[in-house]
């Protein structure tokens, strides 16, 4: 059996006398949409920085492919392999569409340009950044200002320039919040095609997506693991249908996440 592409091993997290990740172990398998869900205030977007490297653990291990990578700061995180689309939209919106893939390109190569190479580099970092932009139906708009994309859009954009960094893994970040029904489901499709390329840790409060995409769920509260399990697994524990999910199997609250 193939090894974890992302391990959390006893992760442990505090601020002050808050305890915002107890001793959390989970995985992400190759090829698997794995979602983390849980009530406000559960501890999710802190687990998630604790895997970018935007905050280290008080202790335990992040690894990442089998390289324990827990001292790694965020940069060195992204160029070895993850790609994450964030809650809040992250897009240059002075730039044009085109120009932020590009962007996404470079980061991944690590480029440095010397004054000769220079051109030749930004027409193959174009020439990537618009296959990306082709596959996700957005190249057409490749000259247009991020700034004027609609919102749907936008998301788009953040996932064509996380495509473009080629990462072992996806962290969505509540990829579908604000882009309405119809976004949705063009976003659930896009989503669902990502596990051919990289395994997806999704965080998102529309439990209808989180359902019909995920292969495993894990269950924070209050920075504990409830369990990790299919949907079917998580919709019949009775401990998650207390602490988040009704007995309809939908939350009980949909608050932001934290």
């Amino acid at each position: 059996m193939s090894h974890p592409v992302v391990e959390l091993c006893n992760l442990c997290k505090s601020y002050g006398s808050l305890e915002v990740t107890a001793n959390v172990s989970l995985t992400v398998q190759p090829g698997e949409i794995h979602a983390l869900i849980g009530p406000n205030g559960a501890g999710k977007s802190t687990l998630i920085k604790q895997i970018v490297g935007e905050a280290l653990p008080d202790s335990g291990r992040v690894l990442l492919d089998g390289r324990d990578v827990t001292s790694w700061g965020m940069a060195k995180r992204a160029r070895a392999g993850v790609g994450r689309i964030f809650q809040i939209s992250s897009v240059l919106p002075a730039f044009t569409v085109l120009q932020n893939v590009v962007l996404a390109v470079q980061g991944r190569e690590q480029r440095v340009y010397g004054f000769w190479k220079q051109a030749l580099s930004f027409h193959n970092s174009c020439d990537d950044a618009m296959d990306v932009l082709e596959q996700l139906g957005l190249h057409q708009r490749c000259e247009v200002l991020a700034g004027n994309l609609s919102h749907g859009e936008r998301r788009r954009l953040e996932l064509a320039m996380a495509m473009a960094l080629r990462p072992k893994i996806y962290l969505l970040d509540e990829p579908m919040a604000g882009i309405g029904s119809e976004g949705t489901q063009d976003m659930l499709s896009l989503i669902a095609s990502l596990r051919t390329r990289a395994p997806v840790l999704l965080v998102e409060h529309d439990m209808d997506a989180v359902f019909s995409l995920a292969d495993r769920i894990s269950v924070l509260d209050y920075g504990h693991l409830l369990m990790t399990g299919t949907p079917d697994e998580v919709r019949g524990n009775e401990q998650v249908l207390s602490a988040y999910l009704g007995d309809d199997g939908m939350p009980t609250s949909t608050q932001g996440v934290v």
